[in-house]
């Protein structure tokens, strides 16, 4: 059994004053004011307002009870070694019986599961997600939240066991401390040439994305998406292929509704690339007891 307690409002009342504005989606134009700052959509559609706040707040009440009748329908060690991958995939096609069991998945959950293999339509969504990157980071909600979660180092990840490692992104650290400095950067004349050429040599090659849509922005529906990209992922793990989401062509709210005019998609809550790649590192994390707290 679990019970989803509206997150913002704790976030909120555990922050005091100084959080209580309701702003609009990280690197979004245009778009209103998240209704009542509840987390959930304003009433023309798209992303919750985000928070800044660092301040501990309650997630989720979880009942758990023994079952010895239930089976798990994918292998313990899948929950372990998941983890998404920044290295490049190499160029071997899925196969289509993987893609079918996603789509199965995806049906079963009330969602809707895209592949996007065109070239054209794959260059003009990382157009899209490269311009929404550069956006965002120069939004100082937006930069001031995600820098506070930038790991430079290997001791900076082993103090904290939490956030974006450089190690990790597959990023050398000091070309993420001059993003973290100065994100201006990247819209300089010359140098943001650079810059975004950089990142783009860093990604790879995109022979594929993913997207799946449908219900995502209320409470139950969140958790219903969230259990559906669970089982997707692992089903994608248990064959080798490594995603790599993409979340800014979803929080930035001018980057999704472009996506969607690209694609033709309705409503997506994740895109991803989905590929082979060499293992990539494991990220440092908190510990169960730790995360846990009643």
């Amino acid at each position: 059994d679990v019970e989803i307690p509206d997150i913002e409002a704790a976030r909120r009342a555990a922050a005091g004053p100084e959080a209580q504005d309701a702003a609009s989606p990280p690197g979004a134009t245009g778009t209103a004011p998240a209704a009542g700052g509840t987390g959930r959509p304003d009433p023309g559609g798209g992303p919750p307002a985000a928070t800044t706040s660092r301040a501990p707040a309650l997630v989720a009440r979880l009942a758990l009870s023994a079952d010895a009748d239930r089976r798990g329908a994918f292998e313990d060690r899948l929950l372990l070694e998941r983890r998404t991958s920044r290295l490049p995939p190499d160029a071997t096609p899925l196969p289509a019986a993987v893609l079918e069991a996603v789509e199965r998945e995806a049906a079963a959950a009330g969602q809707h599961l895209h592949v996007i293999e065109d070239a054209e339509r794959v260059r003009a969504i990382m157009r899209l997600n490269l311009r929404a990157v550069v956006e965002d980071l120069n939004t100082p909600r937006y930069r001031d939240e995600v820098v506070s979660w930038f790991r430079y180092s290997r001791s900076q990840e082993r103090d904290t066991r939490d956030g974006l490692s450089a190690r990790c992104m597959a990023i050398p650290p000091w070309e993420m401390a001059t993003l973290a400095r100065w994100p201006g950067a990247a819209r300089w004349p010359l140098l943001g040439v650079l810059v975004r050429a950089l990142y783009r040599h860093r990604l790879g090659p995109v022979p594929r994305l993913m997207a799946l849509a449908g219900p995502f922005w209320g409470g139950a529906e969140a958790l219903n998406a969230g259990r559906c990209l669970m089982r997707a992922w692992l089903l994608l793990e248990r064959h080798g292929l490594r995603i790599h989401p993409f979340g800014n062509l979803i929080t930035n709210g001018t980057a999704r509704e472009d996506f969607c005019d690209i694609t033709g998609i309705e409503d997506p809550w994740i895109v991803f690339r989905v590929g082979y790649t060499r293992t990539p590192p494991r990220s440092e994390r908190l510990r169960l007891e730790e995360i846990i707290v009643d």
